[in-house]
């Protein structure tokens, strides 16, 4: 059950808060965004090369908006890469370890889902896209 507590100005469910949900969902003591984790194997390129590679970049932003919806968080905007890091290295290849977040509300406390991003634009999309029809809905 959501409630309003007028004391500290926020909804709650079951008395806990948006932040404390969110911590609970990542499974650490982050509260203002849900993280994910990738780690890929590849051969010996530069960083930054990793982080311009466009389709894998734009498929792993999409995942980490998948993997919030999954655990019950919308997310508000879309995913931001924090660190791309070499983990290991051997004599042809690398580890690389990619980390993302993205700022969430809880699916429950969220007073605005219209909102929610839940894809990821591919670049030629946008170029092409229809324009923006109202979605306007009459309220009884």
């Amino acid at each position: 059950m959501v409630d309003w507590y007028p004391d500290d100005k926020k909804y709650r469910l079951q008395g806990k808060t948006a932040e404390q949900i969110v911590a609970e969902k990542n499974g650490s003591d982050r509260t203002d965004a849900f993280g994910q984790r990738f780690v890929i194997q590849t051969n010996k390129v530069s960083l930054e090369d990793l982080k311009n590679h466009e389709e894998q970049t734009r498929g792993q932003a999409q995942q980490v908006i998948n993997e919030a919806l999954y655990k019950g968080l919308h997310a508000k905007a879309e995913p931001k890469l924090e660190n791309v890091e070499v983990i290991s290295e051997s004599l042809k290849g690398q580890a690389v370890k990619f980390t993302w977040s993205v700022k969430v509300v809880p699916a429950v406390l969220d007073l605005d889902p219209a909102s929610t991003v839940d894809k990821i634009q591919n670049k030629d999309e946008e170029k092409h896209r229809d324009p923006v029809v109202s979605r306007d809905v009459p309220t009884s």
